[in-house]
């Protein structure tokens, strides 16, 4: 979200490279000392961080978190590697472009911000951003927003504590960049209605279902609680509703789920599904109805297979390292208390069919959702027309636009 429209795709980069070597290591010598430890170190982006995650044996944590030191205080900016990473990601543009989840999750994200908005375009950028990059962009970027200031470090492993401060004193001592200026982020308002929006891909034998509203930040109390009552709806796999009638019973698709999910600035929540073109406009209303009944039905026994699942299911959640590192996250991020499973377990316990009636009322809105589909616009337009939702929005020229 620091990435400007017309240079988007910076950070994205400045990702990509800070791997591709350092001041004193070549690309290939800086993956030789990877893995010559058996190591590993990749990075990622999204769009509120820019991740840094690695496997090493413990043994090597010393000189793993040394080359970490050379990556982030370093960087080669090598010519030849921006002009290869640069070269990929238009490439990936360009095929994301036929990629029907792809455009479904643009689609999704155009409906939700507007054009204007940095979140509804792609962290790879657009073809002519990103031809326009140059190096001097990814220093700055570099130079201005990664910082120890905004950063955090957490480890999993037989490692101590003297040890791991120890081995980053020198790195504390070297990376120095002042403190970004971060965006004010507001979620976006729930429209006062709901509407069907269609991206056209003429043939299509399928149609992408991407149906989605805005849902509690994660630091919302009622956060936890609305994703434990939407178990019965769509999360819980052959257990949800979705799957029962849509899948089960009806034959229109072989994976639908629902999810709210969040950060500390916005939520959200979805539908996702592949289905059968032919049945687009009559899986859509099933959904609806589904949706515009669960609360009423939510009953004793759907109470029960819920708080059966989420108490049995966190007895050995937490074991892998991935999983700890992903408690540790969400500790430090959201501000939880070190016990908040301990806490979302009582939470469960004392849960209540009036209370998920609740939680259902006040966060699953299907009349004021956004039916995002892609798929063929030629046989499924008309016949959405019929849902009650006023004419079907085609987005073709307008999300296209995003990616050019």
């Amino acid at each position: 979200m620091l990435d400007t429209i017309e240079k988007n795709g910076v950070a994205n980069l400045v990702a990509e490279m800070l791997t591709r070597g350092t001041a004193n290591r070549t690309p290939a010598e800086f993956q030789e000392a990877i893995a010559d430890l058996g190591a590993q170190i990749n990075t990622s982006v999204g769009a509120d961080a820019l991740s840094i995650s690695g496997r090493t044996l413990a043994r090597n944590f010393v000189p793993v978190m040394e080359l970490l030191e050379e990556m982030l205080t370093e960087p080669r900016w090598d010519a030849f590697e921006f002009d290869l990473a640069k070269s990929q990601a238009l490439d990936t543009i360009v095929t994301n472009q036929a990629n029907l989840e792809e455009l479904a999750t643009r689609a999704s994200a155009f409906v939700t911000y507007g054009g204007d908005d940095i979140r509804a375009h792609s962290v790879l950028g657009s073809q002519s951003s990103v031809a326009s990059l140059t190096l001097e962009d990814l220093k700055s970027f570099f130079s201005k927003n990664v910082s120890p200031e905004v950063s955090s470090l957490r480890i999993v492993g037989s490692v101590s504590e003297a040890a791991v401060t120890t081995t980053l004193s020198g790195l504390a001592d070297s990376w120095t960049q002042p403190a970004p200026s971060l965006p004010k982020v507001s979620a976006p308002d729930l429209p006062e209605d709901a509407a069907v929006y269609f991206y056209d891909v003429p043939g299509a034998k399928q149609s992408i279902f991407n149906f989605s509203h805005i849902g509690p930040i994660r630091t919302d109390k009622d956060f936890y609680p609305v994703t434990v009552a939407n178990y019965i709806l769509g999360g819980g796999g052959f257990a949800s509703r979705l799957t029962q009638q849509l899948r089960e019973t009806k034959g229109y698709t072989y994976s639908i789920f629902s999810r709210f999910t969040a950060t500390e600035h916005e939520g959200v929540f979805n539908i996702l599904s592949q289905i059968r073109s032919n049945v687009t406009y009559e899986a859509t209303a099933l959904i609806r109805e589904i949706l515009s009944q669960y609360g009423n039905t939510f009953s004793d026994h759907d109470l029960a297979t819920t708080k059966s699942f989420y108490i049995n299911s966190k007895a050995r959640s937490f074991e892998s390292f991935s999983a700890k590192l992903g408690l540790l996250a969400n500790i430090d991020r959201y501000d939880l208390p070190y016990d908040y499973v301990l806490r979302e377990n009582e939470i469960v316990e004392a849960m209540a069919v009036d209370e998920m009636r609740r939680l259902i009322a006040t966060y699953i809105k299907p009349e004021q959702m956004r039916y995002v589909i892609v798929g063929d616009g030629e046989t499924q337009v008309e016949r959405l027309n019929g849902l009650g939702l006023g004419s079907v929005t085609v987005l073709n020229e307008k999300v296209d636009a995003l990616s050019r």
